[in-house]
């Protein structure tokens, strides 16, 4: 139940990759809460179905088609939009692909130029666009949406884990850049959530192991994610910028052992949680299994105390 009904009032919220998964769903969180929203899309029909949807529930919605890889579209888009609502308080540059599986040897060069298109490359070419009317209008609010892989690494996703990772450091250099104009800009990384996007390329024992890794035992829903964007985008975080929200249930050590599991690797770290075994404890193991050095037996570096600070009196 959305108990923050006006938070939104008065304002206007753009998105890109609006029509689908976690834009969608952000889309519709945000038009509760009152805001007119300006939905981005190369998918027409998606991003009309959200408009339609928006309107039937009394709010105010307009549709823009867009290319975020390339940046004529966007700044049309996004002028467009700026046009017909005479402000963006909040943007959330959410489009993005995943990409194909491979080893980066067999990556094929026409697949990584799309993801860092439209992942990396939609991200930059969307704040170019917003930044200046923010700072015009004397502020606004924009997120970036990263990824749990913009945080950790994965096999056979290094397009994904690249653009992803680029997108936090994006955000945080345009952080410092625009705070002094008011303008915020944050990014939030969800964990594996299942959107139109993650749900054909996971089965369905994978989708029970790491729901079994979240402390609240399942994955996280598109609306959890909503409700974070909501929340940056609104005044309630108006402190907040240059910030990267991970987005997850799971502890620390066991999302980055599940992330770095494989084969047998993974059916060790089952049989470790099935018998419970303290979170750290388990990352330990899994390390050992893979053959990793295990935590705690790297000596210290010989300059490190030469650098550490002095405890405070």
């Amino acid at each position: 139940m959305n108990t923050n009904a006006q938070r939104y009032a008065g304002r206007v919220v753009l998105i890109t990759g609006g029509g689908s998964g976690l834009g969608r769903t952000t889309a519709l969180r945000v038009a509760s809460e009152g805001a007119a929203v300006a939905v981005l899309d190369i998918n027409e029909a998606g991003g009309q179905e959200v408009v339609d949807a928006i309107r039937a529930a009394g709010g105010s919605a307009e549709f823009g088609r867009v290319d975020v890889g390339n940046s004529a579209s966007v700044r049309e888009a996004v002028g467009a939009a700026h046009r017909h609502f005479g402000r963006i308080d909040v943007a959330v540059n959410g489009a993005g692909v995943t990409g194909q599986r491979a080893e980066i040897p067999d990556v094929r060069e026409d697949d990584w130029n799309r993801v860092v298109a439209i992942n990396l490359n939609g991200v930059f070419f969307g704040m170019q666009a917003q930044l200046p009317i923010m700072a015009a209008q004397g502020g606004g609010s924009i997120i970036n949406i990263a990824s749990i892989l913009g945080v950790v690494g994965r096999a056979n996703a290094s397009a994904y884990v690249a653009t992803k990772h680029a997108v936090v450091g994006l955000t945080k250099a345009a952080a410092m850049e625009w705070g002094t104009r008011n303008v915020r800009v944050n990014a939030v990384a969800p964990s594996y959530i299942p959107t139109p996007m993650t749900e054909p390329r996971i089965d369905a024992d994978t989708w029970a192991a790491l729901s079994a890794q979240h402390a609240f035992k399942h994955c996280g829903t598109p609306e959890d994610v909503a409700a974070m964007i909501a929340f940056l985008g609104s005044d309630d975080a108006r402190f907040a910028s240059g910030r990267r929200r991970v987005h997850r249930g799971l502890t620390h050590a066991a999302g980055r052992a599940w992330l770095h599991a494989r084969g047998p690797t993974r059916t060790a770290w089952r049989r470790c949680t099935r018998h419970a075994q303290v979170r750290c404890d388990i990352a330990t193991r899994v390390r050992a299994v893979a053959g990793r050095r295990p935590a705690g037996s790297r000596p210290p570096h010989p300059t490190a105390a030469r650098h550490r600070p002095p405890h405070p009196a």
